[in-house]
């Protein structure tokens, strides 16, 4: 099995209250440049409006140094008042600044699913999250035209996807993490479901 255009996740530091320092962003794109051109920029909660103005910063510094580009916004853990304003703003608030900003692909959450079926999403389900996604991802594509619109969900929640499909989803993305034997599997059964409509965001073995 052979994976090709590789890309690193950047920037989990600056959604835990750091403070953002230019330089050393500066000094991290320009080593990385070496080995990748696409980053994944960690996903702040819609709640954490610092994270949220770090991980825009970060976004917006590594596409002027010329990497793809992905941004987005999870839920985090959440009420379900806090999810539905996250489903809101992804409409109203945050595919209008990917757009603004000419990120090359729009995060629409990571791992909303996991989260829901360890009861931290308020009264969500699994099911109600990837209905939910279906559901909204046409309207932020209304907003934001000008890359693809993707979703990233823990391995556990595959099932799932794998049975609904990812209706108008540009792409979907795993967090694959098991042992090598374990590993090699998953990700044959998400190419063969998905193709090429699917990535993985973060993996370990």
């Amino acid at each position: 099995m052979t994976w090709s255009n590789l890309g690193i996740n950047i920037g989990n530091d600056l959604n835990s209250g750091q403070e953002y320092d230019e330089q050393l962003v500066t000094t991290d794109l320009l080593y990385l440049k070496n080995y990748v051109s696409k980053v994944r920029v960690a996903l702040a909660a819609n709640y954490n409006e610092a994270g949220i103005e770090n991980t825009i910063r970060l976004a917006r510094q590594a596409k002027e140094s010329g990497y793809y580009t992905l941004w987005g916004v999870t839920s985090g853990d959440s009420t379900d008042e806090q999810y539905n304003e996250w489903m809101s703003d992804m409409v109203n608030v945050h595919a209008p600044a990917a757009q603004r900003y000419g990120f090359d692909e729009l995060l629409f959450g990571n791992e909303e699913g996991h989260l829901a079926s360890i009861k931290k999403l308020g009264t969500r389900t699994p099911g109600d999250v990837r209905s939910d996604i279906r559901k909204v991802v046409s309207l932020v594509k209304k907003k934001y035209t000008i890359g693809p619109v993707v979703h990233v969900d823990s391995q556990t929640q595959r099932k799932g996807w794998m049975d609904e499909g990812i209706g108008p989803l540009d792409k979907i993305g795993f967090n694959v993490y098991d042992n090598l034997d374990n590993f090699v599997t998953i990700l044959q059964q998400l190419k063969t479901a998905f193709g090429k409509r699917l990535f993985i965001a973060e993996w370990a073995s």
